[in-house]
């Protein structure tokens, strides 16, 4: 299932938004960005994740982007970014995260 997120930084300014997917399992969102404000690569600090039901999650310096090429719609970008410490994700099953 997935979910509508927004990525921010410790001021609260956004990074990015789009439908998010959380793996329990990996530790970690996977996001597809719809909005990309600044350049993820280049942020350094805090970051965290605000679901559309209201649960924020807090993220850890670990994370990945993926420039992925699709039929039609040129080049697009995919976040994969861990999590910091154990939260109650409510739509999704509890994860289990790197503290």
């Amino acid at each position: 299932m997935r979910q509508h997120g927004k990525l921010r930084n410790a001021v609260g300014e956004l990074i990015a938004e789009g439908p998010c997917e959380l793996n329990s399992e990996r530790q970690e969102i996977t996001m597809w960005p719809e909005r990309e404000l600044s350049a993820l690569d280049r942020h350094r600090g805090t970051l965290s994740v605000e679901m559309e039901n209201g649960t924020i999650l807090e993220l850890s310096k670990k994370r990945m982007i993926f420039k992925m090429g699709m039929p039609g719609n040129g080049r697009t970008s995919m976040y994969r970014l861990g999590l910091l410490e154990e939260q109650p994700f409510p739509a999704f099953p509890a994860a289990r995260v790197e503290t």
